[in-house]
């Protein structure tokens, strides 16, 4: 017998204890028991204390219950797997990107798995599409493993016919493929549809299948809720830690500083660099960001992220720019201003949310065809009176009134409907 397996003895022993817990009600007084813990130690955690930001932390902890109710007990069967949205409006966390639809699905790497993308209409398919997988090695931040996109050519997509995937450990030819890792048995497909146009782009209409054949799921085990909330207590409790210790360590560079672009070889993309800063407005001020973007292929943008590393609502407020919705300077520089009240000037992220929004992360994501060294220019920010926010801008540069700002809230509320399927 293999040193990590169990002697069906014991494997009844440990199915026996699940069910008594579980009858008993034990196992649900350890989980809240647990639960509690982990949630008073997050409260305790240094942010700025006032009724507002306690709302937003238990908003932060009941969207974490949700997302690991999902992944770790609703759809943790990689025989029969389920493609899953997340980072969507209603579970903001882990920094999410407002130009990105994220679904993953947990795969087995003895199992051959196909993904499709079809166009659902009119209009552009987005403008990238990323697959990539993730090796669970525990729960805490996975390991990057194969990745595909249709910037580098590892992946195609067609505007009329989309696009199909073969995911599995043994390669496949005829057609584009994504390696699993064979001697790591859990490992998530994370899909992102990256969208610059919000007028134009549309969500792909994707669909999952295990190649091999498979009959109808199991019953649900005693064992496999008993495993779960013990789970689901070590993920809130990472995800909430993490993600809080992520912005004191920002902040402690120094306020208002971004940092010049890192690469990221975990949980994020081949090829991507973060730049992040803690941004802090008082009142009857504005923050001006200035960086040379790179003038390649791909994908940059700027958004905010609250105290929790959530997204602020994009729904209803501009708090991110992309490549294509910037307006850059005839210079080459683009100009941003973060501020409460609207300045006038194209490239504005609001902070006017109400308290709690003054101070956040502000986050660069720069996401190009290759991983190889590029250069990037190092972003700046500082603080100006709100009235000269004007003379800090070329004069060239343009001007947005209420009617402009409104169509462009309209334009962004509709691609989250079409995205959200609403």
């Amino acid at each position: 017998m293999k040193e990590n397996e169990m002697a069906p003895g014991r494997m009844e022993d440990t199915k026996d204890l699940a069910c008594e817990q579980l009858l008993s009600g034990e196992a649900w007084e350890d989980f809240l028991s647990k639960l509690n813990v982990v949630g008073r130690r997050f409260l305790e955690k240094e942010f700025p204390r006032s009724p507002h930001m306690a709302a937003l932390a238990y908003r932060h902890l009941l969207r974490l219950i949700r997302a690991a109710a999902e992944v770790l007990l609703e759809f943790a069967d990689p025989d029969r797997p389920v493609l899953v949205r997340t980072f969507d409006l209603g579970s903001a966390y882990a920094i999410d990107n407002p130009d990105f639809l994220y679904h993953h699905f947990l795969a087995l790497p003895g199992m051959t798995y196909r993904l499709r993308g079809e166009p659902t209409g009119k209009g552009k398919p987005p403008h990238l599409i990323s697959v990539n997988g993730l090796v669970l090695e525990t729960l805490g931040l996975p390991r990057l493993g194969a990745h595909v996109n249709n910037a580098n050519g590892t992946l195609e997509v067609d505007s009329e016919r989309g696009f199909e995937l073969v995911i599995s450990a043994k390669e496949h030819r005829g057609g584009d493929w994504l390696r699993l890792e064979p001697e790591f048995p859990h490992q998530r497909i994370m899909i992102r549809q990256i969208f610059l146009d919000w007028n134009e782009e549309r969500p792909l209409h994707l669909e999952l299948e295990r190649v091999e054949e498979t009959g109808p799921g199991a019953s649900l085990s005693a064992e496999a809720v008993a495993l779960a909330l013990e789970l689901i207590v070590a993920f809130i409790e990472f995800q909430s830690e993490h993600w809080l210790r992520n912005t004191l360590e920002v902040r402690e560079r120094g306020e208002n500083v971004l940092a010049n672009a890192m690469n990221l070889e975990i949980a994020g993309l081949p090829g991507q660099r973060y730049a992040q800063g803690f941004y802090k407005v008082p009142d009857g001020q504005a923050l001006l960001v200035e960086f040379r973007p790179p003038n390649v292929y791909g994908y940059w943008g700027i958004q905010l992220a609250n105290w929790f590393g959530e997204s602020l609502d994009y729904a209803q407020r501009c708090v991110s720019i992309n490549s294509h919705q910037a307006v850059v300077d005839q210079d080459g520089v683009f100009r941003a201003i973060i501020a409460v009240e609207d300045p006038g000037v194209p490239n504005w992220l609001d902070i006017g949310g109400g308290e709690g929004f003054s101070e956040g992360l502000v986050v660069l994501r720069f996401f190009m065809k290759c991983a190889e060294d590029w250069e990037i220019d190092v972003p700046r920010m500082r603080l100006l009176p709100f009235g000269l926010v004007r003379q800090a801008f070329p004069r060239d540069h343009p001007q947005v009134d209420v009617g402009q700002r409104r169509r462009e809230m309209r334009t962004r509320r509709r691609h989250l409907m079409r995205r959200l399927g609403q």
